[in-house]
């Protein structure tokens, strides 16, 4: 029996900034972090976990700077949304930001959008916001650090922190 296939393409006039080549139905996102206490400029590592009826293979992040997703001023976003994973039921995505403000206080609720052929119309989803706590960074100059306990700067040559196979402070290589 024939079959009647019609073939549109996605419009480009009212594209939401969070699409990234998602077309089908029933999409969601979750986000995860690998810990949510961190200390300012330190790495988090999200995953996030895309599942929806459609083709995933051509699925992807939107650039994590688009409108819905990061504040560039509060994270240090990758320069390119990262590659995902094919799996059992959906794809996976790995990458790491760093907050820049230590009142940032969580993930936000990232926006995803897909184009939903039987609509014909763009659809979004929300993933949900994750709580941080985010600390102030410590920096420690050369005078807070501490030496060893009975190492004194008149040791023997040759001594060095206990260890005999160092050279001794200015002595030749």
């Amino acid at each position: 029996d024939p079959i009647r296939l019609e073939v549109i393409e996605v419009p480009r006039q009212g594209r939401p900034a969070s699409f990234a080549g998602a077309v089908g139905e029933g999409f969601s996102l979750e986000v995860s972090a690998d810990r949510s206490v961190v200390q300012l400029g330190e790495p988090i590592l999200l995953t996030f976990d895309l599942r929806g009826d459609g083709d995933l293979s051509t699925a992807g992040l939107p650039p994590f700077d688009a409108e819905g997703l990061f504040d560039p001023n509060l994270f240090r976003l990758p320069e390119e949304p990262p590659a995902g994973l094919l799996e059992e039921g959906g794809k996976r995505f790995e990458s790491s930001v760093r907050v820049l403000d230590a009142a940032v206080r969580e993930v936000p609720a990232i926006a995803y959008s897909w184009f939903d052929a039987k609509t014909r119309r763009f659809e979004t989803t929300y993933s949900r916001p994750i709580a941080l706590s985010v600390g102030a960074a410590e920096i420690i100059g050369a005078d807070a650090v501490a030496r060893r306990p009975g190492l004194e700067s008149g040791g023997q040559e040759g001594e060095v922190g206990g260890d005999s196979s160092l050279p001794a402070p200015g002595a030749e290589p």
